[in-house]
Order: C-alpha cells, then structure tokens, then sequence
C-alpha cells in the first residue's frame, strides 16, 4: 500500500534524510487504534505512517467491504489539512482503472479529518524494489505503461475545483511508493497529495520544494512554472531505478543532487551489467532530459515508444507481464526477442548454400558420387554401403553421441543454500528431468519437499508451485504452502511469500511463524507481530521446537516497532517481550540470543 513518509516539504539546504520529519505531535489527540472505529469504518490495521498521515485497512461495516483511510497525525496545520482536502477533490474527479479511487472527506473525533479512498490489496513498487533490486526490463516497461495511461487521463481531464473550471492535472509526485500494484496485477496511481491543475499552484509554501527531490524534475527543484513534462521526467527516473537497482541521481544532499541534476549527470544505463536494450536506455535518456523540451510532451508518446519496443521481444500485453511476474517472478521475464538475421549471418548462409549447390553438381560428375559419398563416410558423416561387390571399403562406425552433462555437479548442487548468489535451480539434464516425470514415482510435492529439506531452494520453488496447482489434501496443501513459504524466504523473495500468507485453512504453529517472518521483511510489522504471537501458542504438527524462535522475532519485532515509535505503550511491550524471552528460554546458560535480550533489559533499565 502507500508510504506516505516522502510527501512532506523540504527545507533547501537541509540533508535528505530530513524527508520523513513531521510536525510536532499534540499530546492532547492520539491516533486510532486497531479494533477502533473512524466512521462507519472499523480499523483492521496500520498500513502505512508518513511524517503528515497514517494510513489504515478499514471495514466500511455500512457496505461490508474493505477500504483505507488516510487521516492527518497529530499537529496538522491549517496547510496539511487543506492538502488533504484538495487531494480528495482532485481524486474524485478522476475515475480511471489505473489511478486509486478516492469516496469522500470526513472527520474523527469532529476535529482530525481523513479521506476514504479504495484499498488495493498488493504491494507498492517501493517494497518490490526493496527486495528485487532490479527488475527486468519487461516488468519495468509494463509499469511505465500503465502510469503513462493514468497520467494521460489526469492530465486531459476537465473539472471544477473551488469554483473555478480546470484543463487537467499535474501529479508533480511519481515515485515507486505512489505506484501500487494489486495481488491480481493492477496497477495504480495514488497520492495526489501536492498534485495541481495545469500552471495554477493552489497552496503556497513558501521557499519550501514539495516531493520527494530524487525523483523531481529541474523546473520543480528551480520553482519554474511546471506542466506535464514534469511526471514524465519523474516517470523516467523510476523506470531508470527499476532497471538499474540504484536511484538516477543517490545523492545523500540536497546541495549535490541539484548539482548533478542542473548538469544532467547520471550513471549511463548500459554500465550496469544487466539486460537493458539499447533503444530502451535511449527513450529514458529522452524522458530525463534537463530541458522539457527535448522530453516527451505527453503521456501517450511515452507510452508509444515503451510499447513499441515490448512487442519486439515478446507476445505478451503489460497486463500479462505483471500478472505472471505476481505469480512467478522468474518464468514471467522469459520472454524472446524476435531476431532479426544480420548482414553477416545473411552472407554467411548465402556461402553454405552456395557451396552445397556446387557440391550437390558434383554428384552429377560420372564416377565422383561414390567417391564423395567414401570421402564423407571416412570423416563419420555418411554411413557407407558398398555399390558393388569390387569395392571394399570398410564401412565406418557411427560415433555414439556424447552421455549428457549435468547443469551443475553433485558437490556443486550440496553447496547450493540460501545465500547463494547463483539464482538458477540445480536441475538435472533434460533426458533425465523427462524420464523422471515420465515415470510413476515423479511426485512434485515429494520432490519439492526433499529439495526444501537439503536447502536447494531455487529448485523447490517450481516443485511447490506445480504441486499446489494439483487436488492436494489439506494436510498436503499445508505442508507444500510451509515449504514454499521457506523456500521464498530463504532467496529473499518477499513478493512470492507474502501471496501465502493469506491463506485462511492453515492453522499450525509453524505456518504463522513463516508469516511473521514475511511480514517484517515488508515492514508490516503490527500483523508480523500478531503472527509471532500465535506462533507461541499454536502447535505445529510439521515443526518441532518453534516458540523460542517465535518469541525471539517477537520480541525483535517489538524492539523494532519501539525504535520507529519510542513512546511509552511501546517501550513497555518491548521490555515485556525481551523478559519474557530471557525469563523463558535463558536460565542459567549463555543461550543462543539470551545476550541480545539482557543488554536489551539493561538498555531500557539505564
């Protein structure tokens, strides 16, 4: 979901990781909780918290769906609130399948006011990135797509807002935490939070810069008068961020990343050793250019040129990639490019054809057939019979071909394990990989399952995958979904754990310790928290010995929530949790982790 911690206006001159600083809290107002109510919605959990905003999974219990809400933090001003407000207004005129769709204003406790708006249940591209580092160039193509279709539609919409007529909308904030993507593969602009309609700047800040300065355009950084050229450029840089796992312009201050960006310095595409075609460096080059000019002028230019290059190297629309990215981020990037037969290979083929033309007229010399025919049979390439009885050319064995060679060897394969660099699965030959399923025993569950076990993770995952597509028992399903669930772990896949945690017909010990673990890696950490709970009072009947475990992540969960948020209620779970640990699990021996939980102890004591 969205991280609204970017959005908040930046002093020039500061450091950049001022960004996520927020305005003092009043003691007097505290934010809702879990279990409380915001309207006629109940709160099921903390999605996001930003230095302005919280936002919220909620239960709209009037119409019995899930939405969010976004509500200001304590120590709002009179700007933030009509932020707020004009993010709604502009949101509700906008109904776009690409773009989140917002349902109204209102207000808590008659003074904090929030915004109700749809909840889309996946991912921000800010947490994909965090975990894959790089994406390939097809995702990230399919990405620019859909932001590029939504930011067409904003951009030539017509709509009043405080009683005066408008022509479009400027988002002025593209990065990856406002592009979310849907379990189901939708994605979808969000946070029109400092967007503005056309040239017309609605709330004044002063010398203050709004977004967030890696991914602003020149203009925004120099006060100029902005257009839509602006979210092009910002669209650029995070297609660049996509493909190169690193930030156009990493710059730690404010001072050098307006240096480099004013002198358009940024790392080529093409130094960082992965698959980026050439002409797709070239459209992103073009849509980061320092003068608006030389840049795309609209949306669907942009989007011409990403699609045109797509179809050159796969059959697949954008929906198809993301979809099967979701489902199995390794197969949805084999995608071929269409080869096109170069002048030299052209030639190349003209010669063999030539020569097997003039060797084809040779046969046809009386007396030079057989003599050919002896010739290539000496050189084990023609099986020689004899013609006639006065010939005693001994006939020439076919060579057997050689015994098929393993992807990787056995010793190779046992070092295979979860820090491995080496992404590829340690299959067997071909041969070998057809006879096994071929025959009766090929069991993908069991197979998967023993490939988890030896910590062959890479190989488990498809196994697993296979097997759940199967008519499993629950026992089955539960134990292929554990396994699966380790399996993405261990590579640091958290994209393909999180689609497991779901999963409502699982109740073992183990099972919810997994989904803790895959909660903390995406910074969920209210439900990690709840997972690590129940993983200390639910058996596992697949995995012995986890409470220690569970109540160790517990606790470091907490120690985490409390760093983010040292206030009072959280510094009291936390020194609950180490104690409860130490109390536990400690004794009288230096146990594993008893060291981490006494200086903790100590710490708080201090």
């Amino acid at each position: 979901m969205h991280d609204p911690t970017d959005s908040t206006p930046i002093e020039p001159g500061n450091a950049l990781t001022t960004q996520g600083a927020s305005a003092p809290a009043d003691s007097s107002v505290t934010m809702p909780e879990v279990g409380q109510r915001i309207g006629p919605n109940r709160i099921l959990e903390l999605i996001a918290e930003g230095g302005m905003a919280n936002v919220y999974k909620v239960w709209h219990e009037g119409l019995e769906i899930v939405r969010a809400i976004k509500i200001l933090k304590p120590g709002f001003n009179e700007e933030s609130k009509q932020r707020l407000h004009t993010e709604a207004k502009i949101s509700a005129h906008l109904h776009h399948p690409n773009i989140v769709e917002i349902y109204g204003v209102s207000f808590w406790k008659d003074a904090v006011p929030f915004m109700e708006m749809e909840y889309i249940d996946g991912f921000s591209l800010k947490d994909l990135l965090k975990y894959q580092k790089q994406a390939h160039f097809a995702f990230a193509i399919s990405i620019g797509y859909f932001v590029c279709n939504a930011l067409n539609y904003a951009h030539n919409q017509v709509f009043t807002l405080y009683g005066k007529p408008y022509q479009g909308v400027v988002h002025r904030d593209i990065k990856p935490a406002n592009i979310l993507i849907s379990r189901s593969g939708t994605v979808k602009l969000a946070d029109f939070g400092i967007a503005k309609p056309s040239e017309i700047s609605l709330h004044t800040v002063g010398q203050k810069v709004m977004g967030t300065f890696s991914y602003l355009s020149p203009e925004q950084l120099n006060g100029d008068p902005l257009d839509y050229r602006c979210d092009i450029y910002s669209l650029g840089t995070v297609l660049y961020e996509m493909l190169a796992g690193v930030k156009a312009f990493p710059q730690k201050t404010i001072s050098e990343l307006i240096q480099k960006k004013m002198l358009n310095e940024y790392r080529p595409l093409n130094s960082f050793g992965v698959e980026v075609p050439r002409q797709l460096c070239s459209i992103i080059d073009k849509s980061i250019e320092l003068k608006k000019e030389k840049r795309y002028s609209t949306a669907p230019e942009f989007a011409e040129d990403l699609t045109n290059l797509l179809k050159k190297y796969t059959h697949k629309t954008p929906e198809q990639i993301v979809s099967d990215y979701l489902k199995n981020p390794k197969d949805a990037f084999a995608v071929q490019r269409k080869k096109r037969i170069s002048a030299p290979v052209v030639i190349a083929i003209s010669m063999i054809l030539l020569i097997l033309v003039s060797f084809t007229s040779l046969l046809l010399v009386p007396g030079m057939h057989y003599q050919i025919r002896v010739m290539l049979a000496r050189a084990g390439a023609w099986e020689l019979k004899p013609a006639s009885p006065s010939v005693h050319e001994a006939p020439v064995p076919k060579k057997n071909p050689p015994l098929p060679v393993p992807f990787v060897s056995a010793k190779d394969s046992q070092a295979f394990s979860h820090a491995a660099a080496v992404r590829e699965p340690p299959f067997p030959s071909v041969i070998e990989e057809k006879k096994r399923q071929a025959g009766p025993s090929f069991d993908p569950l069991k197979v998967g399952l023993n490939a988890a076990r030896q910590k062959h993770f890479n190989e488990a995952i498809p196994r697993l995958e296979a097997a759940l597509q199967k008519n499993l028992g629950s026992s089955q399903r539960a134990e292929a979904t554990m396994g699966l669930m380790e399996s993405y772990l261990s590579v640091g896949d958290a994209a393909g754990a999180l689609r497991l945690t779901n999963s409502k017909n699982i109740n073992d010990g183990y099972y919810h310790l997994l989904c803790g673990r895959t909660f903390v890696m995406v910074g969920k950490y209210d439900r990690a928290i709840e997972s690590f709970g129940n993983a200390q009072t639910i058996p596992s009947a697949y995995k012995t010995s986890i409470v220690r475990e569970a109540t160790y992540l517990w606790a470091k969960t907490l120690d985490e929530v409390f760093k983010m948020r040292p206030n009072s209620e959280n510094k009291r779970a936390c020194v609950r949790a180490w104690q409860q640990f130490s109390k536990a699990f400690c004794g009288k021996g230096a146990a594993e982790h008893c060291r981490d939980a006494q200086e903790r102890i100590a710490s708080f004591a201090r």
